[in-house]
């Protein structure tokens, strides 16, 4: 009998997640966003340049322009981003 974990996969790694600086999020959240750049600029003492993970849907992040101006904002500090739009309509809790 083979074993779920003993099974081959393409699919393999080691995940070591960094500390989460913000997570903002919910109706009126945008508002947020200056005070969250001017946050994620590293001091002298942090290595790196910033870097931001969108987590949205697929309606807001093409059918609004919502998450387009919050990457400009982002590219405006010379801030990297990334959009995931994965997330499903009506997620369950």
């Amino acid at each position: 009998m083979s074993s779920f974990f003993s099974h081959p996969s393409a699919l393999t790694g080691i995940y070591t997640p960094t500390p989460l600086q913000s997570l903002s999020y919910g109706p009126g959240s945008i508002s947020l966003l200056p005070k969250i750049i001017q946050n994620l600029h590293p001091s002298d003492a942090s290595p790196g340049s910033p870097k931001v993970l969108i987590v949205t849907g697929n309606s807001l992040a093409n059918k609004t322009p919502v998450i387009k101006e919050i990457r400009e904002m982002l590219d405006k500090a010379e801030i990297q981003s990334v959009v995931f739009e994965g997330i499903g309509q009506h997620a369950r809790e």
